[in-house]
């Protein structure tokens, strides 16, 4: 369901607009006013798209955060992949983040090893991106990142993990995800319930019969 569901029927001249105007009130709730900007100027087709990529040197950083990221997989391939290769060291997280975002979107893994570097990062928000670009390129190389990330400091990452974890049905994570059933943020605890309870159900398969998993 749509946040600004009166953006919805809007023409493109004023949607264009309102990309310029921004959002009336808290600026906490720009991002997500942006990101639904970005959806609905790409259903635009071309024009709305031709629109949105003139606006990657001239965007503050809620507006280039949802380009990088909600953009793909209309946005031309190879000129997106030039924009996402430029912003991937940027110094604001959340560009790092929404370009790591939009490359897992796109299948780019041609600059894994970039977006592997950047796994150690000082910002929660792009270790977790990482996390969540590697689960889509290597699952068994993402299984080890994952379960050792249930031990980060931050719990955005211990929550990404896990839900990452779930997503991939690594069985044998269970007893790690089991900590987490403690852990301090309440988040993270209801993510990690979620999570055994779903992989519990999986292992019960046939298929599975060859895990361990320790009750």
């Amino acid at each position: 369901m749509s946040i600004y569901p009166e953006l919805g029927q809007l023409p493109l001249d004023d949607l264009m607009q309102r990309w310029h105007k921004g959002p009336e009130g808290a600026k906490e709730y720009a991002a997500s006013y942006y990101d639904e900007l970005v959806w609905l100027l790409r259903e635009q087709g071309e024009i709305g798209i031709k629109f949105l990529l003139s606006q990657v040197g001239n965007s503050d950083t809620d507006q280039l955060a949802a380009i990088l990221e909600m953009l793909p997989p209309i946005g031309p391939r190879k000129t997106m992949e030039k924009i996402w290769e430029r912003f991937l060291d940027d110094s604001r997280p959340e560009i790092v983040a929404s370009t790591s975002d939009g490359l897992r979107k796109q299948h780019s893994w041609w600059i894994r090893d970039r977006v592997y570097a950047l796994r150690n990062h000082s910002s929660p928000y792009v270790r977790g991106s990482v996390l969540r670009y590697m689960s889509q390129l290597d699952r068994k190389l993402a299984s080890v990142m994952l379960i050792e990330a249930l031990a980060d400091p931050h719990p955005i990452v211990r929550e990404n993990a896990i839900d990452e974890l779930d997503e991939l049905g690594v069985i044998h994570a269970i007893p790690s995800i089991k900590e987490c059933l403690t852990d301090q943020n309440s988040h993270v605890r209801q993510a990690a319930q979620t999570a055994v309870e779903n992989l519990e159900e999986l292992a019960k398969d046939d298929r599975h019969s060859n895990y361990f998993i320790q009750r």
